[in-house]
């Protein structure tokens, strides 16, 4: 009987911990989405409409725990997380290199703490 119980404890465990490894590395997260930006706020942004691509070019793709999504086509715009403003934010790219998500934004979502830019979508920016 403590067999079982001991085997099924192991089995739950290494469950968790492929769970846990898997969403740390970012597996369950959306690797791209489309955006279609309307010219009633900014007319430039119709520009960067367009496919987002998860960022994967860094080692670590989260900043402040977050990822980052890069336009296709140009990759001189992104969506990442804004922590100090709990929500995410749209930006560009200056020289090359995004600037932090908290400063330099060009539009940002309601608040929101999930990890799901897609949770996104039904909210005003």
């Amino acid at each position: 009987m403590h067999a079982i119980l001991f085997v099924t404890w192991i089995a739950l465990m290494a469950a968790w911990i492929v769970i846990m490894v898997n969403q740390t590395s970012g597996v369950y997260l959306c690797q791209s989405f489309q955006v279609q930006f309307e010219d009633d706020f900014v007319s430039s942004l119709g520009a960067f409409s367009g496919i987002y691509d998860l960022d994967a070019s860094t080692s670590v793709p989260f900043h402040s725990n977050r990822v980052r999504y890069i336009d296709r086509m140009s990759g001189k715009a992104a969506f990442a997380y804004c922590l100090d403003l709990g929500a995410w934010t749209f930006s560009f790219a200056e020289d090359g290199h995004f600037p932090d998500p908290c400063e330099d934004w060009v539009a940002h979502s309601d608040h929101s703490e999930t990890f799901d830019i897609l949770e996104t979508r039904d909210h005003d920016w």
